[in-house]
């Protein structure tokens, strides 16, 4: 599932009330025992009006208060549980530049300082929170492709994404 089309997802809680919608997630970067592991660490719901943001409030969830992923995302909180964890903002918990959105349109680099593109979106996989493969969107705006990259084909993130890869491998995997 794509983390774009997971954000907006409508939550219920255990005892089967409609809690919010998915808002952001905050990914974490873990050396894993080769590579990188792209993780979700905290989803950040939110419930009240969309209208007036001052009633807006957001309650953080991690991966063992999930029961269920679906068309719903389905938590294993009573409303009680989730009364308390209510935070006003969600900058209150999570570090700069570890939200979804800050890794959106981020410009990616071969191992030989050609852009390649930007990050588009990112595919998520429900079952251990884990982001597997990074979708960059390459070419022009009428002429855009993808090439889905993976943790080993990544060297490092800060302000940019640089890659392993050469441009010659790129290219032989960009998609339509």
């Amino acid at each position: 599932m794509k983390i774009s089309e997971f954000i907006g997802t409508k939550v219920i809680s255990k005892d089967a009330k409609d809690v919010g919608k998915v808002e952001e997630l905050s990914i974490k970067l873990k050396n894993g025992l080769v590579d990188m592991i792209f993780m979700v660490d905290t989803i950040f719901i939110v419930t009240g009006s969309s209208l007036s943001p001052l009633n807006k409030k957001y309650i953080p969830v991690a991966e063992e208060d999930i029961e269920a992923l679906g068309d719903y995302l389905q938590l294993n909180l009573d409303a009680d549980e989730i009364e308390k964890r209510f935070i006003g903002k969600i900058e209150d918990l999570v570090p700069k530049g570890s939200r979804f959105k800050d890794f959106k349109e981020k410009i990616v680099l071969t191992k030989d300082g050609i852009e390649v593109g930007k990050i588009s979106d990112m595919i998520l996989d429900p079952n251990g929170c884990l982001v597997p493969s990074v979708i960059v969107s390459t070419g022009k705006t009428f002429n855009k492709k993808k090439l889905m990259i993976c943790e080993e084909d990544i060297e490092s993130i800060g302000d940019y994404m640089i890659l392993k890869l050469e441009k010659g491998d790129i290219e032989q995997r960009i998609v339509d």
